[in-house]
């Protein structure tokens, strides 16, 4: 996790590739999401809504934002990050549904952990 310090320093040094999209009901912010650039992929990273946004539903255009910003600057992935729990070892059955509902689909990865000493 970083802090808004580090986001916010991040941005600053690589403007075009650390992008925030969010929502507001009236003036006020009820949702949001962190997008990184990754060479083809477009990567949603860190992602909340308030109550107010939750029950509005407002991560629905945030995520239809995202993706098609991604489609518009020629991206060829759009990622919405994982959808585990554990470390990795239960899938969130509700997120990954909520994925899909976008047209999504799922890729396991692989761990290894390598000892060098």
């Amino acid at each position: 996790m970083h802090s808004f310090e580090e986001i916010n320093t991040l941005h600053c040094r690589f403007p075009g590739d650390i992008l925030l999209i969010s929502a507001k009901i009236g003036s006020t912010p009820v949702g949001g999401t962190i997008l990184f650039s990754a060479g083809p992929v477009l990567h949603s990273q860190y992602t909340a809504t308030s109550e107010e946004g939750r029950t509005a539903f407002a991560i629905d255009p945030i995520y239809e934002q995202a993706i098609n910003l991604a489609a518009e600057r020629g991206y060829r992935y759009f990622d919405f990050g994982t959808s585990t729990v554990d470390e990795g070892r239960s899938l969130n059955q509700d997120l990954y549904q909520f994925k899909v509902s976008f047209g999504a689909g799922g890729m396991a990865f692989n761990h290894y952990e390598l000892d060098l000493q």
